[in-house]
């Protein structure tokens, strides 16, 4: 079923480029990247091809760690996001069918909430967004191992729980690890409080600290991902201090309670015309108000409050953001309308327990409610959107068996797989993706069109940084660092917070919290490249201009490139692809390396931003530190003794010439885990200009090396082996003691 649907339902029809361009934008590039780097024998430790530098495992999205997707290493790319994309989906139907026969449901009725859950809005959504898709299939196994965990007390199935943990937080999907985790906690709590979900109890409040040190076990395997990613957090703009409202849920999303109310019923039922968040059909709908009938009543309390957090996600009332602001952890994240999944996952569950109880039902009573229930929900759902109404006929048809009072036997089974046929039929019989995705169609060659020109521009211009000034911004986001070229921007979501309020500042927006505007944290160039802006770009050390051909074709064209030299390249004239393109230079920008013997010291980040903008600032001749610093000097540069004899992703060696004590300034980012050495002793890195690295040089020859050690990794790397071998070990442990008791 699940390969029809894919086949039919996703690939078929996908011949449009939809909205979200986030897969070209951001995934393909960033898993083509880490596994080109994996591949090649080295960790992607650090990537300074973006943004100054940032560290290459700890941009959340890519995954390298996460088991699965060592798949990337084998296959292409775009073959890859295809074929996770298709396991994912799969993985989904498998773990809600396995928590459905957890829940002592019959396998029909498992599939049904299996089918429920992977087809729905929800899930198939996040066919645009890999590291959601890839984290959430993990919920339902948890919440497998915690019922099995309360029914049978076998701590065996905690070491499932931690995993369940531990994978979403590797794939790359931390906003739904913390949902998942939340998640996991509401059950446990409700599983304990009494007598475990339609099961015995042992002892169940002292079943809270094994769940408790199973969930902390889970985080601590995935401590490598985990550490290095909390250490960016808390250097960018997007940190764990709390986002405002207006991040969080951008003005693009309604705050009419009323509106967003109705239509998120709509949405709920209403065939959409590709996946989209809300829809989980009409007929699970009515399954889960069955369910919702003849669920045990814990288990109906887990999913109505799931459905209640998910419903009140996607209205969005400010009441419910302030409040969700003030739960640990929700604060880091946008768009809370992503909750919504766990709607989605009560519903199909409550879907499972319906079709179960409408054809194993334990009385006739409860069968009777259950199938009341439904007809109700089924039909109002008809009424109000008449190309709904042949499932009415349909479903009754399915369910003459139930009508019977068949109990067991050939005729309740036909009744269950006609539900599973209906379910398949209703989720995706109506839609079609019609959005193209990297693997259907080529579509991500793209990416690679002006294949010729990018690597041109990365051999001219050496370690010198280079400024795309995009026109078809969904191809060329991160060409940068598919190409080996340094870019001072990039579309990333935990860009450095000092790079968010230098760009902020280079466009009149002075202030050194970050960009006021409501995408503060992609390092994204917000304005022009005129006036101040341009002297903050010649900071960063960017020589060259590449723009493409619709950005020479505009009246800003002129004074975009006031003040830059048209580098000739008769090579590309030849070149029938890079026609249009046109490549210039800034001949004031600021070398990558260079050094001075002035310092200005104690000066706030806010002045110092205005007299960069105002021109009063000699970057060439002072330099601004934050801590360290010793002041005076005669303000001369010393650029020109000043090379950089070797470049790497986590190693640089520069040598200086210095008349007098100075300091060498490196224009990459200040960030922790770097380490300086100057003639072989450890020197302190100081924070350079807002947003660079340097370091004190005495007067004659110097030779600096930078070295990346990034302690969060490596620390968290040690914690994450520790973690595997103790699991390892207590599973040859348990195997051998119960070998020991069969004999």
């Amino acid at each position: 079923m699940v390969s029809l649907v894919w086949c039919l339902r996703i690939v078929a029809g996908a011949t449009e480029y939809g909205a979200n361009y986030d897969l070209y934008l951001y995934y393909y590039p960033a898993l083509e990247f880490s596994f080109e780097a994996l591949r090649a024998g080295h960790l992607p430790l650090w990537n300074p091809f973006q943004l100054g530098g940032i560290p290459g495992l700890a941009t959340l999205q890519a995954g390298v760690l996460y088991p699965l997707h060592l798949i990337y290493l084998i296959v292409p790319t775009a073959l890859g996001m295809g074929v996770q994309a298709f396991v994912h989906l799969l993985l989904a139907v498998v773990f809600m069918a396995l928590l459905g026969r957890g829940l002592e449901l019959g396998w029909l009725a498992a599939l049904t909430a299996g089918l429920s859950f992977a087809l729905s809005g929800a899930v198939l959504s996040n066919l645009f967004w890999p590291p959601f898709l890839e984290s959430l299939v993990w919920l339902p196994l948890g919440v497998t191992a915690l019922a099995r965990f309360g029914s049978r007390g076998r701590r065996g199935w905690l070491l499932l729980l931690s995993l369940a943990v531990a994978m979403p937080a590797l794939s790359g999907g931390h906003q739904n690890v913390v949902y998942i985790v939340y998640t996991f906690a509401l059950f446990s709590l409700l599983n304990c409080s009494a007598p475990a979900i339609g099961q015995r109890s042992l002892a169940p409040l002292r079943q809270l600290w094994p769940i408790a040190l199973a969930i902390a076990a889970g985080f601590a395997l995935a401590a490598a991902q985990l550490l290095p990613t909390l250490e960016l957090a808390q250097q960018s703009a997007r940190s764990t201090a709390s986002l405002p409202l207006y991040q969080i849920n951008p003005p693009f999303n309604p705050l009419d309670t009323a509106k967003t109310t109705a239509a998120l019923l709509d949405g709920a039922v209403m065939p959409p015309a590709g996946p989209w968040l809300p829809y989980v059909g009409a007929l699970p709908l009515a399954l889960a108000v069955s369910g919702l009938v003849a669920a045990p009543m814990r288990l109906r309390w887990f999913c109505a409050l799931l459905v209640l957090w998910g419903g009140l996600g996607m209205v969005a009332p400010e009441w419910f953001l302030k409040l969700h602001a003030q739960v640990p952890g929700m604060s880091w994240f946008r768009l809370p309308q992503r909750a919504f999944l766990l709607a989605n996952f009560g519903v199909a569950l409550l879907a499972g327990v319906g079709a179960h109880a409408l054809v194993s039902g334990a009385t006739r009573l409860r069968r009777a409610a259950a199938m009341l229930a439904a007809g109700l929900a089924l039909g109002l759902a008809a009424y109000r959107y008449p190309q709904l109404s042949f499932l009415v006929p349909a479903a009754a048809v399915v369910l003459v068996p139930v009508a019977a009072w068949a109990r067991r036997g050939t005729l309740a089974s036909a009744a269950a797989a006609g539900i599973v046929v209906l379910v398949v039929v209703d989720l995706v019989g109506f839609s079609m993706n019609r959005q193209n995705l990297p693997y259907l169609n080529n579509s991500w060659r793209r990416i690679w069109q002006h294949q010729r020109v990018y690597g041109d521009v990365a051999e001219r211009a050496g370690l010198s940084r280079v400024f795309v000034v995009r026109g078809e911004a969904r191809w060329s986001a991160k060409v940068a660092m598919l190409f080996g070229f340094f870019s001072p921007v990039d579309y990333e979501p935990l860009a450095l917070q000092r790079y968010g309020a230098l760009f902020y500042a280079a466009v009149g927006g002075l202030g050194s919290g970050g960009s006021k505007w409501p995408f503060p944290f992609q390092g994204d160039w917000p304005g022009s490249l005129v006036g101040p802006a341009r002297r903050f770009l010649q900071l960063l050390g960017v020589r060259y201009f590449l723009f493409h051909p619709e950005k020479l074709s505009g009246r800003d064209a002129q004074e975009l490139t006031a003040g830059l030299v048209r580098v000739e390249m008769p090579a590309w004239v030849m070149n029938p692809e890079a026609r249009g393109f046109a490549l210039f230079e800034d001949p004031e920008a600021l070398p990558r390396a260079y050094a001075v013997n002035q310092a200005q010291c104690g000066m706030a980040l806010d002045e110092w931003f205005r007299r960069v903008a105002a021109g009063s600032f000699d970057l060439r001749r002072s330099v601004m530190l934050e801590d360290g610093c010793v002041p005076g000097g005669r303000g001369r540069s010393a650029e020109r003794e000043v090379v950089i004899e070797a470049y790497g992703d986590t190693f640089v060696r520069i040598t200086a010439e210095m008349e007098e004590a100075g300091y060498l300034v490196l224009t990459d980012s200040y960030y922790p885990g770097w380490q300086a050495y100057v003639n072989g002793r450890r020197e302190p890195i100081r924070r350079a200009n807002a947003v660079a690295r340097a370091v004190r040089i005495a007067p004659g020859h110097s030779v600096v090396e930078f070295r990346y050690v990034p302690w969060s990794f490596y620390g968290g790397s040690v914690i994450s082996g520790l973690t595997l071998v103790l699991g390892v070990g207590w599973i040859g442990w348990r195997a051998r003691r119960t070998r020991d008791e069969d004999r």
